[in-house]
């Protein structure tokens, strides 16, 4: 492929384009740019590799993968990841593997982490690398490194919690980290704030980021909440918008009407080529 050209194949989502797929609870995607084939997430347990296959989407000779954060519906599909591909690079945030907990009605806890001990996935050949600074994985391909919170995070639903070693305290979620592409911003659930994803991208690019892919954790917002962070976010040079996942089926059609003509439903069988200014072809 040309390095001028990324192609983004949605493996798993929440949604399914076909009775071929599956849909689940999650988000999974291959990008690829020049040489580097990069498996962001892998969804919550080994239908992304079947999603893959029915796709004819091949998960070998990946440069790497990245995951977004530790929760189970981005890391849980790793070992049969693993499992088809064999051994490969595993980027992510040292707090990868922190516990993770979401909180019922009654106050009871929900461990919501990684479904595979780290020691279980390098058993089956995961060789992670865990860092907070941003790593290349070739020309125009990078992982965005720790995130900075440069504005408040916009994002719906209710704290998550993370066991900080002496108790449970609310995620704020340090760990999350996306994945640039060319033109594109690939993210798993935007926990930290889509504007600061962006920015991080942005940032990364050289402002050259028109396209953002993945999971905007804006379920339950306000429609007028999510119309402004729309603004903002088509402000910073964002001309194409595939928010899926997390991101709320109300949010999606604010968003859709935020970006005419401009919006993409990447559900798992989707597959979106993008030129070097984010055009898509």
């Amino acid at each position: 492929m040309s390095s001028g050209v990324t192609r983004v194949s949605v493996l798993y989502e929440n949604r399914a384009r076909g009775a071929h797929l599956k849909a689940g609870h999650g988000f999974a995607a291959l990008v690829e740019n020049g040489e580097a084939r990069v498996l962001f997430d892998t969804g919550a347990d080994g239908t992304v590799v079947k999603n893959a296959a029915a796709m004819g989407v091949v998960l070998d000779g990946l440069s790497a993968v990245v995951i977004s954060h530790g929760h189970y519906d981005h890391i849980g599909g790793l070992d049969s990841v693993l499992a088809a591909c064999g051994p490969v690079r595993v980027l992510a945030h040292p707090q990868v593997f922190r516990p993770k907990y979401a909180l019922d009605a009654e106050g009871s806890r929900r461990f919501i982490g990684p479904p595979v001990s780290r020691e279980g996935l390098e058993s089956l050949g995961a060789q992670f690398v865990l860092g907070v600074e941003r790593v290349s994985l070739g020309e125009g391909v990078w992982t965005t490194g720790e995130i900075a919170q440069v504005t408040p995070p916009v994002v719906g639903g209710g704290p998550l919690y993370a066991d900080a070693g002496g108790g449970i305290v609310e995620d704020k979620f340090e760990e999350e980290i996306g994945l640039v592409a060319g033109p594109v911003l690939v993210v798993g659930c935007s926990h930290m704030g889509l504007e600061n994803l962006v920015a991080a991208g942005q940032g990364l690019s050289g402002g050259r980021v028109r396209v953002v892919i993945g999971g905007t954790h804006l379920q339950g917002l306000p429609d007028e909440v999510v119309a402004e962070l729309a603004g903002r976010v088509w402000d910073s040079g964002i001309k194409v918008l595939g928010a899926c996942h997390c991101t709320g089926e109300r949010a999606q059609g604010v968003l859709r009407a935020a970006f005419p003509g401009r919006f993409v439903e990447a559900k798992a069988g989707d597959r979106f080529e993008f030129g070097e200014a984010g055009a898509p072809r």
